[in-house]
C-alpha cells in the first residue's frame, strides 16, 4: 500500500474523524477498491499515524456506516453502503458538520439564533431545576449540499456560560461544549421518535407542515454528571437516512 499523509496536529477535527477521512480517500482513489481488505490493524495505524484504539473507533464509524464489515478470524474488507442519499449514524454526539465531512458533502450553517438568560419554564420543569432558572438559546439552521436537514433548539443553563461567549461562538455548540466547556459535555440522555413538523419547524427547514421527520430530545450532562442543559432537534431524512449497529449480546 502506497504512504499517505500522517494525521497532524495542524488538522483541528478529532483524530478519527481524521482517520475515517484518510480511509475514505484511499477508498474513493482505487487504493482500498471495493471488495479488498484492510491491512492489519497495527500496520494501518502506523501508516496514518494513529494509536490502534483511534483506528477502531474510527472503523467502528465506518462499519456503522455500512462502508466496511469486520469478519472474525478474517479482517475488515471494504464494502458498499446500502440504500440511498446521505448516510448518518445517530450512536455517536458529534457536530453535524462532522458527519458531513465523512460523508463528503457541503455542510452549511444557514441560520443562527441567540436568546441570551431568558426563562423559559418548559425546560425548567423537564430538567426539574429551580424556578426562574435562566437559559441560553441557541436556535440554529444546518444544511447539506444547499438542503436544509437540520433545526436545533438548544437550551444551556446560563449560570454554567459566559454569555458572551454564547454570542460571539460561530460553530456548533456540541463543538462549544466538549472543546470550551470545562469539565466537558460527555454524554446526553436521549428520546429518538418520528413526529410532524409543526408550522415553526416547517418554516425553518422549508418542508410542508405535518411532514414525517425524525425528532430527538436530550439532556445534556458534562463528565461528572452535572446537567448542561437541553435540546430539541429536528431532522428531515428524505434525502438521507439515520441508523445504528446493532449485535448480538456476547455469552
Amino acid at each position: 500500500m502506497k504512504s499517505v499523509n500522517s494525521i497532524g496536529s495542524r488538522d483541528k477535527r478529532p483524530l478519527y474523524i481524521q482517520a475515517i477521512s484518510a480511509i475514505t480517500k484511499m477508498m474513493d482513489s482505487g487504493e482500498l477498491p471495493l471488495g479488498s481488505q484492510l491491512p492489519p490493524e497495527g500496520e494501518l495505524a502506523e501508516l496514518l499515524g494513529i494509536s490502534r484504539s483511534t483506528l477502531r473507533e474510527a472503523l467502528g464509524h465506518l462499519e456503522t456506516h455500512g462502508m466496511v464489515s469486520r469478519q472474525q478470524g478474517r479482517g475488515t474488507f471494504v464494502s458498499a453502503p446500502q440504500g440511498h442519499g446521505f448516510l448518518g449514524g445517530l450512536e455517536r454526539l458529534e457536530p453535524f458538520r462532522f458527519v458531513a465531512e465523512q460523508a463528503n458533502k457541503n455542510h452549511q450553517v444557514v441560520e443562527r439564533k441567540v436568546d441570551l438568560e431568558q426563562e423559559y419554564p418548559e425546560i425548567q420543569n423537564e430538567l426539574k431545576l429551580e424556578e426562574h432558572t435562566k437559559f441560553n438559546r441557541i436556535q440554529v439552521v444546518e444544511s447539506i449540499d444547499d438542503i436544509r436537514c437540520m433545526y436545533l433548539e438548544d437550551y444551556l443553563i446560563a449560570d454554567n456560560f459566559a454569555s458572551e461567549d454564547m454570542a460571539d461562538f460561530q460553530g456548533s455548540m456540541l463543538t462549544y461544549l466538549i472543546e470550551n466547556r470545562k469539565p466537558p459535555l460527555s454524554y446526553s440522555h436521549t428520546k429518538i421518535f418520528g413526529t410532524c413538523a409543526n408550522e415553526k419547524v416547517a418554516k425553518k427547514l422549508n418542508v410542508k407542515i405535518d411532514q414525517p421527520i425524525l425528532h430527538l430530545q436530550e439532556k445534556y450532562f458534562d463528565a461528572v454528571g452535572d446537567v448542561l442543559g437541553f435540546g430539541y432537534l429536528y431532522l428531515v431524512t428524505e434525502h438521507f437516512y439515520f441508523y445504528v449497529t446493532r449485535r448480538v449480546k456476547p455469552n
